[in-house]
């Protein structure tokens, strides 16, 4: 799906790893949805940027990155090692019947 501006902007359950999210194209001035998750990372401003539509260049924050395949390897495992009332917390958030929608 490609589009100039986006009308949708959550794309993504809240209670689950995101599975996809918008790339904005540079040249053709539009955004994507693509499959997978954002990289973490935030847009430095070019020093010779003389325009005010350049969103500058990525940088990416390499630790949250790999924070975040810890976190997923963490869940998939069921949570090994937490606390009695973080379990209890996290099975209120995987229960959808405990929590409103």
């Amino acid at each position: 799906m490609t589009m100039s501006k986006i009308n949708k902007l959550i794309i993504c359950n809240p209670y689950e790893a995101p599975i996809m999210h918008w790339k904005y194209d540079r040249t053709s001035r539009t955004f994507h949805m693509v499959n997978g998750r954002r990289p973490a990372g935030f847009l430095m401003a070019l020093t010779d940027s003389k325009s005010f539509d350049n969103p500058g260049e990525f940088r990416e924050i390499k630790l949250v990155n790999q924070i975040r395949i810890r976190v997923d390897e963490w869940r998939k495992k069921k949570y090994p090692n937490v606390t009695g009332v973080t379990k209890k917390l996290l099975d209120f958030w995987h229960d959808q019947n405990k929590r409103e929608n």
